[in-house]
């Protein structure tokens, strides 16, 4: 009985499918849901060579390094010619003459293209926009042209070629010399070359042998200004229409009036002062009642009038 008791002591115990493992001399083989399925390392060849071809597929498909450097030269070429576009400025200007009417020539706007294109590229620092100096290219182009009454010169965002604009001073006479007509402005510059004479213009006439250059003075600025005050104060005192005014060769120091509809002119000395003769030429006149010279007035010495 001690001896059954012992041997069922020493009895095996059953195994528990999952949790107890078989001995290393046991030759029963425990199956279980882990030890049926197949490991990773053992997946079919198959699959691994068909995922290894999608990815070489994409490596493909990839651009190649030469697109990449064409694509960045592009960029570049347009970021360089967009910084060119906003800040460089061309040595190269365009005029436009505004309220010019008759007054501006082919010549003319060539002359302050040329004086406007030198400007430009006398300082390195006016081929840029943040650093040209607007105000002094427009200050120095008055000063070589001073018939302009104005210059503006204005830059484009987007574009480089800087647009100049001039305003000529409006013309007050027409100059007769033996080469031609010419419009001048009240300071005595001329303008341009007139195939005939303005009648709605003062007439002035010279008989010397200078050439009028279009954007040169040609008379003096206290003749112009003497000229217009005459012609101003002879109509406004009753006593006609100045015809024209003439300079006399002989007398360099002499206006000379002739008035429309008139047989007498009138002698005017340059160096004295116009308002103060043109007013002893209208009492004069008074003075005579309804009678006229014959031949001219001569104020050339306020104090003592002269006439024939």
């Amino acid at each position: 009985m001690g001896w059954s008791l012992f041997r069922r002591n020493k009895q095996a115990k059953p195994l528990v499918p999952g949790r107890d493992r078989a001995s290393a001399s046991s030759k029963r083989q425990v199956y279980s849901y882990y030890s049926a399925r197949p490991a990773s390392n053992n997946r079919p060849a198959a699959n691994k060579q068909g995922r290894g071809d999608k990815g070489h597929a994409k490596q493909q498909r990839l651009p190649r390094p030469s697109v990449y450097a064409l694509v960045l030269g592009v960029c570049t070429i347009l970021v360089l010619f967009s910084l060119g576009k906003v800040l460089i400025v061309s040595p190269e200007s365009k005029i436009v003459v505004a309220n010019s009417g008759e007054n501006a020539t082919i010549d003319t706007t060539q002359l302050y293209q040329t004086e406007a294109d030198n400007l430009l590229g006398s300082s390195v620092l006016n081929r840029f926009k943040p650093t040209i100096d607007t105000n002094g290219i427009a200050a120095d182009l008055q000063k070589q042209f001073p018939e302009l009454s104005s210059v503006i010169i204005s830059i484009p965002i987007l574009g480089n070629r800087p647009v100049i604009y001039v305003s000529p001073t409006p013309a007050t006479f027409t100059l007769e010399t033996p080469r031609g007509y010419y419009s001048m402005d009240a300071k005595g510059y001329i303008l341009q070359k007139l195939p005939n004479q303005d009648t709605s213009l003062i007439l002035i006439k010279d008989t010397t042998n200078r050439t009028p250059e279009p954007g040169a003075q040609y008379l003096a600025t206290s003749i112009t200004t003497f000229a217009n005050t005459v012609n101003f104060e002879l109509e406004q005192g009753g006593i006609g229409t100045v015809d024209y005014l003439d300079l006399p060769v002989s007398a360099p120091y002499e206006l000379v009036a002739h008035l429309k509809g008139k047989s007498f002119y009138i002698r005017f000395n340059l160096r004295a002062d116009a308002t103060q003769q043109g007013g002893a030429v209208i009492a004069t006149l008074k003075y005579l009642g309804g009678k006229t010279p014959s031949s001219y007035i001569d104020a050339r010495t306020p104090e003592r009038i002269y006439y024939r």
